[in-house]
Formats: C-alpha cells, sequence, structure tokens
C-alpha cells in the first residue's frame, strides 16, 4: 500500500493505492494518478466568504429571521469536463492522456 498527498496551487489531492504487485508500479500509477486528478478536477467558487447563503427562522428571538453567512468561500471540486458552462473557477479540459490505468479505476471504484 502506498499512501500519498500533494499541492498545487493550493489544491490537496490525498491519495491511497493498494493492489499493485511491486512499489514501483505504485510509485507510477501515482505520479499518474496525481497529474491526471490536478488537470481534471477543477476547483470553482460557489460562495465567496461574507456572501449570505440563506436565511434561518428563529424562534423567540428579537428578529425572525437572521442571515446565514459564510466566513470563508465554498468551493466545489469536480471533474473539469462537467464544470464546462460554469461561471466560476473551473478550467475545462478535454485531455485524456495519461490517465490511470484501467486496473487503479477498477481499484478506486471497489473502495
Amino acid at each position: 500500500m502506498l499512501t500519498g498527498s500533494a499541492v498545487r496551487d493550493n489544491h490537496r489531492i490525498i491519495m491511497v493505492l493498494a493492489g499493485m504487485p511491486t512499489m514501483k508500479s505504485r510509485i507510477q500509477e501515482s505520479e499518474r494518478l496525481l497529474d491526471w486528478a490536478f488537470r481534471e478536477f477543477g476547483g470553482y467558487t460557489l460562495f465567496k466568504a461574507g456572501d449570505t447563503v440563506d436565511e434561518a427562522e428563529v424562534w423567540l428571538g428579537t428578529d425572525p429571521k437572521v442571515p446565514l453567512t459564510l466566513t470563508s468561500d465554498a468551493v466545489a471540486h469536480d471533474p473539469a469536463a462537467r464544470a464546462q458552462g460554469h461561471e466560476g473557477d473551473g478550467v475545462p479540459t478535454t485531455s485524456r492522456s495519461r490517465r490511470p490505468s484501467s486496473r487503479a479505476r477498477r481499484s478506486a471504484r471497489s473502495w
């Protein structure tokens, strides 16, 4: 088993690889998997810090409702191809080169 974490442009990816025959194959697959994840998963901002997302009703309060306000940005990470057309920070790409191997993708689905 190989565990790892990498940060690129303030975006952290955490991974766990298992089921490969050698440490060398796990290292090679981890490099491909990290490159693929950083390329294909784009973050886009749903709400900015300070935005009011909704209001909550207050029972026995001085005000009937209070704002629900974020203290930090709410960012979603989604495959970049699905972020196409979104006006956030997602950067779509159609490149599929150097995808993780089919064995790694099958292993990831079994978790």
